[in-house]
């Protein structure tokens, strides 16, 4: 594969952003970040930038997670979401229902768990790049 996956860490947490962007890095993975859904949404405007996978805060100033949600959506490619919160759980349900995250986590979010949904998120697009470099050989 060419190069690390990329995640990009959204929340307006900056410890919270700083202890993921840790534990990812520690995983193999390449973190861009963003303070919040604004500063998301111009990262998916940069295709040489394009993140593999959102990790996306579910309550931030400038732009919420759903209205990021819905822009990623929009997008002409298939982008992995995983919506996370520490909102109540009424609050996430709701919300959950309306705009399908392909997966959700409640913070404190249990880092094993984490780094199961990215890697089982992410398989399916290592799979199409391996045996698409393998055609090419």
């Amino acid at each position: 594969m060419g190069g690390k996956q990329k995640i990009l860490v959204v929340d307006d947490d900056a410890i919270y952003r700083r202890l993921l962007t840790s534990r990812l890095t520690r995983a193999g993975y390449e973190i861009l970040m963003a303070n919040d859904g604004r500063e998301a949404i111009s990262w998916l405007r940069h295709p040489h930038q394009r993140p593999d996978l959102v990790l996306l805060d579910l309550l931030m100033p400038r732009f919420s997670g759903i209205e990021v949600l819905e822009a990623i959506k929009a997008l002409p490619y298939k982008l992995p979401v995983i919506l996370i919160s520490g909102a109540e759980w009424p609050i996430a349900r709701q919300v959950l229902q309306q705009s399908s995250p392909d997966a959700y986590l409640m913070k404190p979010i249990a880092i094993p768990e984490l780094l199961d949904k990215i890697e089982t998120l992410l398989q399916p697009a290592q799979e199409v790049n391996e045996s698409s470099s393998f055609l090419s050989e």
